[in-house]
């Protein structure tokens, strides 16, 4: 995880041409998600000039490699992974607490809304949220469908979580062989969902 303000090496042409037209903030965002996973890249002695996003907005790493960016206003996190080691992996940032009351409805399962009841944790919803989040970013490049957040329903221990397809999907296999770890740092919360090739 790395500050927004603190990376931001050049873009390469396809990745300018990609993020032209959004707002500058978005903009520093994508540049900051980049450079970190180049140099994540660099450290597995790869060179790479340029991480294109694919037709479903997804970053499309070299070969040999899986990853996820995501961020916040602040922040940046980024996985990397080898291929061989990993078939799916997924992040996801969000600010502490971020995760209104009015939105349970939409966001989680039935048993879910009856952990968060029964909860003293403020932040469980952040949590549950970005899970699956991660989730999905770690399925979708291989399956590409759309998962509505209730299709998807997680069990956190400790700082680890579980998940599970509460529906008919195709990547519900996927989504059961993974696990995920759970963090929280400068002041959000931070997930990753792993699924070994």
């Amino acid at each position: 995880m790395a500050n927004i303000g603190e990376v931001g090496d050049a873009l390469s042409e396809e990745e300018e041409a990609y993020i032209a037209r959004a707002a500058d903030k978005r903009q520093k965002e994508f540049s900051a998600g980049r450079s970190a996973a180049k140099a994540i890249l660099r450290d597995y002695g790869v060179k790479c000039a340029s991480i294109p996003a694919s037709s479903g907005r997804y970053p499309l790493w070299p070969p040999g490699f899986v990853g996820s960016i995501s961020h916040t206003e602040s922040h940046v996190l980024v996985a990397v992974g080898a291929s061989d080691d990993y078939c799916g992996l997924g992040v996801d940032i969000e600010k502490i607490n971020s995760v209104e009351a009015d939105l349970y409805e939409s966001l989680f399962t039935h048993a879910e809304r009856e952990f968060l009841q029964k909860s003293d944790d403020v932040n469980i919803a952040t949590t549950l949220f970005s899970c699956k989040e991660s989730v999905y970013k770690a399925v979708f490049p291989m399956c590409h469908e759309f998962l509505e957040f209730t299709d998807v329903e997680i069990e956190l221990t400790e700082r680890q979580y579980s998940a599970r397809c509460v529906s008919a999907k195709e990547s519900a296999e996927l989504i059961q062989k993974g696990r995920g770890l759970i963090d929280s740092t400068a002041g959000n919360m931070a997930t990753i969902f792993l699924i070994q090739a």
